[in-house]
């Protein structure tokens, strides 16, 4: 059984969204009612038409947004396969082939993000040594 996502309107006025999976179904969120979403969710949609559908109505692409992250929380609390991981994976080694086509290193740029003092001497030291390059070349032209 493919899992489904759908919501039933509560008496306050709000959306409760839940996915019905093999295991059962789970609780995901509330929301406040909007028509749109409603009429798209109401009678259940699998995850894969949420994500793949061309969503034009505002409502719809904001109820997918929070979506992703509560069905990823129900994947990992109760270790269920609700998403397909394989492009969020190839869209990450894709971005990682770019940056070293580029010439930067992940490395580096992960250690300067957990080291931002670390990132300030670097940058000090490169300014230093500009600046000696340029001294150099000032006294070379001057000669």
């Amino acid at each position: 059984m493919k899992p489904v996502v759908f919501c039933k309107p509560t008496a306050k006025g709000e959306h409760t969204f839940y996915i019905k999976t093999q295991d059962g179904t789970k609780y995901l969120f509330v929301q406040d009612f909007r028509r749109g979403a409603h009429n798209f969710f109401s009678k259940g949609v699998s995850v894969n038409q949420v994500f793949n559908a061309s969503l034009k109505d505002s409502a719809i692409r904001h109820t997918a947004k929070k979506l992703s992250s509560h069905l990823r929380y129900i994947q990992k609390e109760y270790e269920v396969q609700l998403l397909n991981d394989d492009k969020r994976k190839h869209k990450y080694a894709k971005q990682k082939t770019k940056q070293k086509a580029k010439g930067g290193t992940t490395a580096g740029m992960i250690i300067l993000q957990v080291f931002p003092a670390l990132h300030k001497l670097t940058c000090l030291q490169s300014y230093q040594d500009l600046f000696k390059k340029s001294a150099q070349k000032n006294v070379m032209i001057q000669k």
